[in-house]
């Protein structure tokens, strides 16, 4: 086995724990996903689009409360040992629990107010808490490298929904409703999973406490989730509204298929990578610092050059698998190059949040919004849903330059507090 020297955490963990840890991953994906797919296959695009428009609300939660918890757990609670790791634990779950409670009521609001788009909006907002629990819960094991439990949090929610969707599909009832019902089902079931492995109360949690304690982290990476999810959500809504349903569902059938995989992976490596660089970066370990991000962009760009190559394949499969949806086949290739980029970047953001240059990881994410929203909406206008993907990669290029710059300028900042000769 190899040996792993003090104060380092591996690349991404040795070889059974980094497989566990991209299987948590998918795990998750497929749970967030499996749902999606069969509404895009069995819906059409028009009712797709409705669907998306209602779970759209539950991945926007669950972003902010990762802000406030999940990104968090992964850098400050990764150095925690003992009583502190489950003090922080719980209140990092009794927030996540509050999170979801508020979001339920903000969710209701909406609903009431009877906008066409959500009005599915209803069967989501009551599974809100057990999603951001079980979420809370992964990223807890994942901050003390214990990717093999995390993924039974994702492994069981997983299997109860496509149980649910297989019996749904044998019965002839999907609707977005019962879809929406599966998922939150899933998700619930999660969540009591994840409060079996840490054996904790989330009840005797402090929300105010755990806020007091990381806000000089989560006040930026809650400003960075927002953002995200801003110009995702923005884009798609701004396309349900002003182009169609259809166009809405086509967009993030697209999405779902070609740049949610290179999420997924990037998201997977991220919960295995940034406790690493937290660990590195309390002891001051700069030059490897450096070799690890050399080594995982180069790793990335390799990854995110195979998506571009594999772009005729997709188009390909895409008229022979969902015909339905052939006349979005236009937007396989600029959904592909925003998957390319979002690769390169993402070993830099993953060190910007684990050296917890919080802010500089928000200011990344300010130029990155700050060039999609404009592009892609204006591409929306001018020249449809095809405009606004293309909109979408500009904004992706913005956003890598971003995080080249920003991250240089946070190893310089780190060498500048280096004793001289500290470090080994």
């Amino acid at each position: 086995m190899t040996q792993q020297r003090a104060g380092e955490a591996p690349v991404i963990g040795p070889g059974g724990r980094a497989f566990a840890g991209l299987t948590d991953q998918a795990f998750a994906a497929g749970a967030n996903a499996v749902n999606a797919l069969v509404a895009g296959v069995l819906l059409g695009p028009a009712a797709y689009g409705r669907y998306v428009a209602a779970i759209g609300v539950a991945f926007i939660t669950l972003a902010v409360a990762r802000a406030f918890t999940g990104e968090v757990l992964l850098t400050y609670t990764a150095r925690a040992d003992g009583g502190d790791f489950r003090d922080q634990v719980r209140d990092a779950a009794a927030t996540s629990l509050s999170i979801g409670g508020l979001a339920m009521v903000v969710g209701a609001g909406i609903w009431l107010l009877g906008f066409e788009l959500m009005s599915d909006l209803l069967w989501v907002l009551p599974f809100l808490p057990a999603a951001l629990l079980a979420d809370a819960g992964r990223y807890a094991l994942l901050s003390h490298f214990r990717p093999q439990r995390s993924m039974m949090i994702t492994g069981i929610a997983l299997l109860t929904q496509l149980g649910m969707v297989v019996a749904l599909v044998l019965r002839d009832v999907v609707s977005p409703a019962w879809l929406l019902v599966a998922w939150g089902i899933g998700t619930t079931v999660g969540a009591g999973m994840a409060l079996g492995l840490l054996a904790f109360n989330p009840l005797r949690g402090r929300p105010r406490r755990w806020f007091a304690a990381t806000r000089h982290l989560s006040t930026w990476f809650t400003g960075s989730a927002v953002l995200s999810q801003t110009q995702n959500w923005v884009v798609l809504y701004f396309v349900g509204g002003y182009l169609g349903h259809a166009e809405l569902g086509g967009l993030r059938m697209l999405q779902m298929l070609v740049l949610m995989p290179a999420q997924n992976f990037i998201w997977a490596v991220s919960g295995l990578i940034v406790p690493g660089y937290s660990k590195l970066s309390e002891a001051g370990k700069l030059r490897r610092i450096r070799r690890r991000t050399q080594t995982l962009v180069l790793a990335f760009t390799a990854v995110g050059l195979l998506v571009v190559a594999l772009v005729p394949l997709g188009e390909w499969l895409l008229v022979r698998l969902l015909p339905a949806y052939r006349e979005f086949g236009v937007l396989v290739w600029p959904i592909a190059m925003q998957a390319g980029l979002y690769l390169v970047q993402s070993p830099l953001n993953a060190a910007l949040r684990g050296l917890q240059q919080a802010r500089l990881s928000f200011l990344q994410y300010v130029v990155f919004v700050v060039v999609l929203l404009p592009a892609s909406l204006v591409g929306a206008v001018s020249r449809g849903v095809l405009g606004a993907a293309y909109g979408m990669v500009v904004g992706a290029f913005a956003g890598l330059l971003a995080a080249y710059f920003f991250y240089h300028r946070a190893v310089r900042q780190l060498a500048k507090r280096q004793v001289v000769g500290g470090e080994p």
